[in-house]
């Protein structure tokens, strides 16, 4: 079952937000400034609003966002609430214990999907603070609860969804600052927040889960060219000063869904990490994203297919990718890095696959680091261009460099570590029958692979025959190193599409 964290979070801030800065501030001036980044991104945001005394009484608020290419338009009805001026400058927003939001997506058809979502928020308190066009939220959150129900999708009459949940010790700010570019920026922490998950699908299927999200900092900023986000296009959005950046450190999640048909056991799947730090960052320049969880573990079953359950831990996994999205006068560069550390799987599944214990059982691990040069000759982020691009067309994305940084691989007794540089012609896609034509060098060594072989052989997972294949074609591709089973290779590309190994020519 997919994760309805992300949806649940957003929902459940939209119903209690509102986002800290110092100055006087009217509380027309903080409605105003509330509702500026939905009309930026050119939704609507509309309410009654009725001065009374010191206060401007907020009615039922409709949120409506249009989809691209008349695919209809999604609307968010929450409850109202109260602007309250405090007499000092600043400005409480008081919602009203029990908070309501009505969610619908509306197709040209009609109806394509609804749901409702109530919300207890007696210990929520938000204060604005600063001054007009220049508004910040200070918000707090002691304990939370909420509940979606009504969900109504058309398509799938018989799918029912039953979802709660709890949150506490929220507290945070953020700022909203009007203008040509609107800005937004906050930060902020997390107690707990927790989310039980009944669903049955049109097939039957039941599946019951809970995720716990504890702990942890985040923060955004976002800038929005006001007026110009176009979602077919968000290439000219990021030219005209669009930027999105996202950071979230110290957060655990854990997570267990269970799935079942008429009782029956199907599936189970448990999972947990703690995430050290997660970057995204989009702008002009391009995505940068980063990441890295670690204290990572999972659990999955498979009644049918498998006799146990599969059991693994990880220390850490890592991963980087940094790239242009619009097109490039020439060539940008780009990163792609991954790296897991220390994954081990459960003794039972060992000892099912191995009984003889004839492989090391060291934890595996991986590193594997590539950089580059490619050529963008459209905007990626453009799709009109993509709906107007035929099943013949060039590809808009052009390799012109390729370098493997690092690579590292350790498992099972196995050792294989490596490095190598590649340049590309863009304009030969016939000496190597459809791929620009290659020319580099990579240099790979390895140690531990005629252990490895020999280990298969005495599980009785490769025949004699077979290892003596296998050793034949790795000799015609390696030769013996400086130590006890250890091999090196060095596998050259020339530009007429000729290929050697430490020499020997392959092709």
């Amino acid at each position: 079952m997919r994760s309805l964290l992300p949806f649940t979070a957003a929902s459940s801030l939209a119903l209690f937000a509102a986002a800290p800065t110092l100055a006087d501030v009217t509380a027309e001036q903080v409605w105003t400034n509330m509702r500026a980044p939905i009309l930026a991104m050119g939704g609507q945001m509309e309410a009654s609003a009725t001065r009374k005394d010191n206060r401007l009484e907020i009615g039922e608020t409709v949120i409506r966002l249009a989809l691209p290419m008349g695919a209809g338009d999604v609307s968010i009805t929450t409850s109202g609430m109260s602007l309250a001026e405090n007499g000092d400058g600043t400005v409480a927003l008081l919602h009203p214990a029990q908070m309501y939001a009505r969610f619908r997506v509306d197709g040209p058809q009609g109806l394509l999907a609804a749901a409702a979502m109530t919300m207890d928020g007696a210990s929520y308190s938000a204060t604005a603070s600063g001054e007009a066009g220049d508004v910040t939220y200070a918000y707090s959150l002691g304990n939370g609860s909420f509940r979606l129900g009504e969900v109504n999708v058309p398509e799938a009459p018989d799918m029912q969804i039953d979802m709660s949940g709890s949150m506490s010790g929220m507290q945070g700010t953020y700022r909203i600052q009007e203008g040509e570019l609107l800005t937004v920026t906050g930060e902020g922490g997390m107690g707990e927040m927790s989310f039980d998950v009944e669903m049955v699908d049109d097939l039957g299927i039941s599946s019951t889960g809970r995720q716990v999200l504890s702990g942890g900092q985040s923060g955004f900023a976002m800038t929005i060219p006001a007026g110009k986000i176009d979602l077919m296009n968000l290439a000219q959005g990021l030219r005209d000063g669009l930027a999105v950046k996202v950071t979230t450190e110290g957060a655990r999640l854990d997570s267990t869904t269970t799935s079942t048909l008429d009782g029956e056991l199907l599936a189970v799947q448990n999972y947990g990490y703690l995430t050290d730090s997660i970057s995204y960052v989009l702008d002009a320049s391009g995505l940068n994203a980063t990441g890295r969880n670690s204290d990572i573990w999972m659990e999955f079953q498979v009644a049918e297919a498998l006799p146990i359950p599969i059991k693994a831990t990880a220390g850490a996994m890592e991963g980087a990718l940094v790239m242009p999205l619009n097109a490039t006068e020439g060539t940008g560069p780009f990163t792609l890095n991954t790296m897991i550390e220390n994954l081990a799987i459960d003794e039972a599944l060992w000892a099912m696959i191995d009984p003889g214990a004839q492989l090391p059982r060291d934890p595996a691990s991986l590193t594997l680091n590539l950089s580059g040069q490619i050529e963008l000759l459209m905007d990626l982020l453009d799709l009109n261009r993509w709906m107007q691009m035929g099943p013949d067309a060039q590809s808009p994305v052009l390799l012109h460099g390729l370098t493997l940084d690092a690579l590292r691989l350790d498992l099972a007794g196995l050792a294989v570590d490596g490095e190598g540089s590649f340049t590309f012609d863009n304009s030969d896609y016939d000496t190597f029958d459809g791929i620009p034509a290659p020319e580099g060098t990579l240099s790979l060594n390895a140690s531990g692979v005629n252990g490895l072989i020999d280990n298969l052989i005495a599980m009785g997972l490769i025949s004699a025959g077979e290892a003596s294949g296998y050793r034949l074609m790795i000799g015609s591709v390696a030769v013996a190193g400086d130590g006890e089973d250890t091999l090196r290779s060095v596998i050259e590309v020339k530009p007429n599409g000729q290929i050697s190994a430490n020499g020997q020519r392959l092709r």
